[in-house]
């Protein structure tokens, strides 16, 4: 059987391992329980994940962030960067700058999610072309259930 693991940790298929996703790594959320569930379908059974709650979440505008990043290069200098418009360059960029979005903000703030709301106008004031469905993004994590507790989750919820 072959497996998916572009965000999972491949230790997850092994009962005996402790599979852990540590601080310096971003996080797609509905992309990680997506790979979860296909795994699933696949014979895996139910599968657990430890994370270090400062893990960086990456959402869906920073992908769209990074396509019109891409775009701008090609306007101002003739030439692509050549990104995969995954969203990890606005991701560093947001943690280096200490506005990035972590594992337990999304714990401690679900409800509200104002941090999120924050860093998602800031990217609409940067960026006038990009459009963020905020409300429509809350909604894909909050079908998940929020993730568990802050150095814990199984997958998917």
């Amino acid at each position: 059987v072959e497996y998916d693991f572009h965000l999972l940790p491949s230790g997850v298929i092994n009962k005996n391992a402790i599979s852990f996703i540590g601080n310096g790594v971003v996080i797609h959320l509905p992309g990680l329980f997506e790979e979860a569930e296909k795994n699933l379908h696949k014979g895996k059974g139910e599968q657990c994940l430890n994370w270090s709650s400062p893990v960086k979440q990456l959402f869906d505008f920073h992908q769209a962030v990074d396509g019109v990043q891409e775009q701008q290069r090609q306007e101002q200098a003739g030439k692509n960067l050549g990104t995969t418009k995954k969203g990890i360059g606005p991701v560093y960029a947001s943690k280096a700058s200490r506005t990035g979005l972590r594992i337990c903000d999304l714990l401690s703030d679900f409800d509200e999610f104002s941090k999120f709301r924050l860093l998602a106008e800031q990217y609409k004031a940067m960026y006038p072309i990009l459009t963020v469905d905020i409300e429509g993004e809350l909604e894909k994590l909050k079908v998940r259930g929020g993730c568990g507790p802050s150095l814990g989750a199984r997958l998917p919820p």
